[in-house]
């Protein structure tokens, strides 16, 4: 028998505005995680050999620079992840399974609109994996990311208390970055948290504190669990002036948006972090 787990690459973060001191700014959204899938078959039932194509993490947004106001630029897309059957005599290979890559976040934008959250993926369907009725399938849509912050702190990215399903809890969604008010309102914020609750365990990569960056995600195994980037934090009412970058996602996590500078006294604002690549992990007996 053989069991393969195939993890979709996490969407890049948003970058941060480079706001003027007017007028809100907002921070950069979180990349949403690749989706999951999974098939367990009976080896004789496939060629020996297969062909394994792990997806790329989305790339993070650049932060926008100008006096003006400019906009974050948005994170890209994950790649997707497959494993296929791999013929010796042929070139041609037929796809086993699939797991598609998550969105990446969008841009903080002028006025303080949030940069939005990366799309989740959707689930793999049977139609693309052409063997999965001699085995056991399953698959499961990715974490859709957290919206960059507008006069706050950035959107946090949390998952077991917001009715998100136990078996997507592998792997997170990356958060979002700080923004800013304007005028009077015109404060630093930190960058959001992400958050992993099920049942007794409660994993937590914390936010970029002010004048931070993200904290990159980390991967850990018995029990996997892969961490999204946290949001850095937005810097607009003092010195340097620049919001901090996202955090980078673990394997098949989103990564975190950039925080919230000031243009007006020649900051930019945060790059987005980068998704993190995708995983296929087989195991036979």
């Amino acid at each position: 028998m053989i069991h393969i787990t195939a993890i979709g690459a996490g969407g890049g973060g948003g970058g941060g505005i480079s706001k003027v001191s007017t007028a809100g700014g907002a921070g950069g959204g979180g990349g949403a995680s690749g989706s999951i899938s999974s098939l367990t078959i009976p080896s004789i039932l496939i060629t020996d050999t297969l062909k394994i194509n792990v997806g790329i993490g989305g790339s993070g947004g650049i932060g926008g620079n100008g006096t003006a106001g400019n906009a974050g630029t948005s994170g890209t897309t994950g790649q997707a992840t497959s494993v296929d059957l791999s013929y010796g005599f042929s070139a041609s290979t037929t796809l086993l399974l699939r797991a598609n890559g998550g969105g990446g976040g969008g841009g903080g934008l002028i006025g303080g609109t949030a940069g939005t959250a990366g799309t989740a993926p959707v689930a793999t369907t049977t139609v693309n994996c052409m063997y999965y009725h001699l085995g056991t399938f399953y698959s499961i849509t990715g974490i859709a990311g957290a919206a960059g912050g507008t006069s706050g702190a950035g959107g946090s990215s949390s998952l077991g208390t917001n009715g998100v399903s136990i078996p997507s809890l592998s792997i997170s969604s990356g958060a979002g970055g700080g923004g800013s008010g304007g005028g009077a309102a015109n404060n630093s914020q930190a960058g959001g948290a992400v958050n992993i609750e099920t049942g007794a365990l409660t994993v937590a990569n914390p936010g970029g504190a002010i004048d931070f960056p993200g904290n990159n995600g980390y991967i850990k195994f018995g029990p996997l669990i892969s961490m999204g980037g946290s949001g850095g934090s937005s810097r607009t009412n003092s010195a340097p002036w620049t919001g901090k970058n996202g955090g980078d996602g673990a394997p098949g996590s989103g990564g975190g948006g950039g925080g919230t500078g000031n243009g007006t006294n020649g900051g930019i604002g945060g790059n987005g972090g980068k998704g993190g690549d995708g995983l296929v992990i087989i195991t036979c007996w």
